[in-house]
C-alpha cells in the first residue's frame, strides 16, 4: 500500500515538471492536459489543480486581449491595438494569429507616417488642398486615425481664412478700392502662394492702378501746359508795356538840379577863393558885390533851365543822326 502510494506521488511529481515545462512553452493546454494526469489518479492533488486553474486563466487572458486587439483595431486605436497584440505575443510567441495582425499594423503604421509627412510637405509649400488629399489616403487605410484628422481640419481653416481674404480683396475691387484689393490679394499670397487664381486676379487689380496713376499724369500735362503758357503770356505782355517811371527814377531826375546847383556854388566859391587870394581887399569892394549877385543869378538860371537844356541838346543828337 505504502509503496503504491509513494510511486504515486513520484508520478505526480513528473507529471508537474512536465506540465510546468509545457507551460514555460506557453503551450498552456498541453500542460492543462498534463496535470489532468494527476487528477486522475489522484482528485485531492491541489497541487495540480492550482496549476491547471493557473493555466486556464492565463488562457481566458488570451482569449480578452484578443477580442481587445481585434475593438481597437476595428475602432481605428491602431496603436492600442498594436500594444495588445505584442502582450498577447509575450503570452503566447507562437499564436499566429496575433503575429499576423501585428505585423500588418506595423506595416499599415509606416504607409501611414509616410502620408503624413507628405502632406506636411505639401502644407508647408502653402499647398493646402494637396496636403489634404494626401492626407485623405491615410484616412483609407486608418479612418480614425485622430493625427490625420487633426491635420485636415487644420488645413481646412486655413482654407477657409485665405477663402474669406479672396471674397474680402474682390468686394474691394468692384468697390473700385484698388489699393486695399491690392493688399489683400499680397496677403492672400502669402498664404496661398501657389494658387494660379490669386496671382491672375493681383496682376489686373495692378494693371488698374497703373492706368489709373497714368490717367492723374496725363491729366496734370495739360494743367502744366497751359500755367506755363499763361506765365509765358504775361511775361511778354509786361515786356510790351511801357515802363513806367519809379520813385528812384523820378527822384533821380528831380537830383538833376540839385546837383547843378551843387556844382555852380562850387565854381562860386573857388572863384571867390581866389579873388580873396590874389587881393584880400577885393572882398569888401562894390565890385565884389555885382559879381557876386551876377553868379548867383547865373546859378539860379542854370537850375530853371537845365531840363530843358539837356533835352534840347538831346533831341538836336537825334536830328544830327
Amino acid at each position: 500500500m505504502k509503496t503504491d502510494r509513494h510511486r504515486k506521488k513520484r508520478n505526480a511529481a513528473e507529471i508537474i515538471a512536465a506540465g510546468e515545462k509545457l507551460f514555460g512553452e506557453c503551450r498552456y493546454r498541453d500542460a492543462i492536459a498534463e496535470w489532468g494526469k494527476i487528477l486522475g489518479f489522484d482528485r485531492s492533488n491541489a497541487e495540480a489543480a492550482n496549476l491547471i486553474k493557473k493555466a486556464k486563466g492565463v488562457l481566458e487572458w488570451t482569449d480578452t486581449l484578443r477580442e481587445r486587439g481585434a475593438d481597437f483595431k476595428r475602432r481605428g486605436e491602431r496603436l492600442r491595438a498594436a500594444e495588445v497584440y505584442a502582450e498577447l505575443l509575450k503570452l503566447q510567441p507562437g499564436l499566429a494569429e496575433a503575429r499576423r495582425e501585428l505585423d500588418a499594423l506595423d506595416r499599415e503604421t509606416e504607409t501611414i507616417n509616410a502620408v503624413i509627412r507628405a502632406g506636411e510637405e505639401f502644407y508647408a509649400r502653402r499647398d493646402y488642398d494637396g496636403a489634404m488629399a494626401k492626407w485623405a489616403e491615410a484616412l483609407v487605410v486608418d479612418p480614425g486615425n485622430s493625427e490625420v484628422n487633426y491635420l485636415i481640419d487644420k488645413a481646412k481653416k486655413t482654407l477657409a481664412g485665405a477663402n474669406g481674404l479672396r471674397e474680402k480683396a474682390r468686394e474691394y475691387a468692384r468697390s473700385g478700392q484698388l489699393d486695399p484689393a491690392a493688399r489683400t490679394y499680397e496677403e492672400l499670397l502669402r498664404l496661398m502662394p501657389a494658387s494660379r487664381a490669386a496671382r491672375e486676379e493681383l496682376d489686373k487689380v495692378n494693371e488698374e492702378i497703373r492706368r489709373a496713376n497714368a490717367g492723374r499724369l496725363a491729366g496734370r500735362r495739360p494743367e502744366r501746359a497751359a500755367g506755363e503758357a499763361e506765365k509765358g503770356k504775361a511775361k511778354t505782355t509786361a515786356g510790351h508795356q511801357p515802363r513806367k517811371e519809379t520813385a528812384s527814377s523820378a527822384a533821380g531826375k528831380s537830383r538833376g538840379p540839385d546837383k547843378t546847383i551843387l556844382l555852380a556854388g562850387a565854381a562860386l566859391v573857388a572863384v571867390i577863393s581866389g579873388l580873396v587870394f590874389m587881393n584880400p581887399d577885393f572882398l569888401f569892394s562894390f565890385e565884389v558885390f555885382v559879381a557876386l549877385f551876377i553868379l548867383a543869378l547865373i546859378a539860379v538860371l542854370l537850375t530853371l533851365l537845365f531840363p530843358d537844356i539837356r533835352r534840347i541838346i538831346k533831341n538836336a543828337r537825334k536830328r544830327l543822326r
